[in-house]
């Protein structure tokens, strides 16, 4: 049995965080209108009402909110699941899996899985590129 390597479990915990802003970033396709809102208010409530001023469709909205939700979570999951395969194939051991995981379900607990300090570094390189998606809500 190896010991435990904390550059492993760092960089594997740090995947774990980049899968799930990367499926972040992809359920902003699944309604591009409605991300484009969502991003320029960047916060749920204010989202809803803004929404709600333009006529968009509450279960419209709703199902937005879930695809946002899920993949965050799925994200993190997908994350888990490479570092498995990945310190699988280098023969580390399943405390690393087992402790990856552990650290995906902290963050995903301390709501570091969504947080804004993280989202808007991570997203800024778009940022630079555009300000805004070039669509309209229907």
């Amino acid at each position: 049995m190896q010991g435990i390597n904390p550059k492993v479990i760092l960089l594997y915990s740090l995947i774990v965080l980049l899968t799930s802003y990367a499926f972040i970033a992809l359920g902003y396709i699944y309604d591009m209108p409605l991300a484009e809102l969502y991003l320029e208010t960047d916060d749920l409530g204010a989202f809803e009402e803004s929404a709600s001023r333009y006529g968009v469709n509450n279960a419209r909205i709703d199902r937005f909110k879930l695809v946002l939700q899920g993949a965050l979570y799925a994200g993190a999951l997908f994350g888990v699941i490479l570092s498995f395969i990945a310190i699988r194939r280098k023969k580390l051991g399943l405390q690393h899996a087992g402790l990856v995981l552990v650290i995906a379900i902290v963050f995903a607990l301390l709501g570091l899985l969504d947080n804004g300090m993280i989202k808007g570094i991570l997203f800024a390189p778009g940022r630079l590129v555009s300000d805004s998606v070039a669509t309209t809500i229907p």
